[in-house]
């Protein structure tokens, strides 16, 4: 059973009251997942998003470019997220209404809680300043995979030019 004290644990929940944090929990939905469920399919239009409190769940996105005679879909694995620090996603469709950028695989059984965009809305009506650090921290969160995602891109880049002897 979750407490609203263990959620102090969650990057996301940073800096939030025992209060706040009551009420976040009174509106999460706590969810059990297998190995193999999905939780999130790429292209899916949903609204909520995911926090990892235990489990092992793996990120991946469909290739753009299909091979030619292959009839299937290939999926590349981008990242495996564990849940030694609780992580969150889902965030980005549910901030601003997009489809699912990545579909989102159990690897080892896992529980999440999961809280919808009318649901956080609400909240942060209700309390501004939860609003506010609530946003503040989901802020960082994107600061922080932003930062790696260009990481990231420069590797590749090396690699491309450095494979092309340019």
């Amino acid at each position: 059973m979750i407490t609203a004290a263990s959620l102090a644990n969650v990057p996301l929940f940073k800096g939030l009251t025992l209060k706040q944090l009551e009420a976040i929990l009174s509106v999460v939905k706590e969810r059990n997942w297998m190995a193999g469920d999905t939780i999130l399919k790429e292209g899916n239009e949903e609204d909520s998003m995911y926090i990892l409190l235990s489990g092992v769940v793996e990120v991946s996105k469909r290739m753009t470019l299909r091979m030619p005679g292959q009839e299937e879909e290939l999926q590349k694995s981008l990242v495996r997220i564990d849940a030694s620090e609780p992580s969150v996603f889902g965030e980005m469709a549910m901030l601003n209404g997009s489809q699912r950028s990545a579909t989102v695989t159990v690897v080892k059984a896992c529980q999440t809680l999961e809280i919808s965009r009318l649901d956080l809305e609400r909240l942060c009506a209700a309390d501004p300043s939860m609003g506010a650090q609530l946003f503040r921290n989901l802020t960082q969160i994107l600061d922080k995979r932003l930062r790696g995602a260009n990481q990231d891109i420069v590797k590749l880049a090396t690699a491309l030019v450095l494979a092309l002897g340019k």
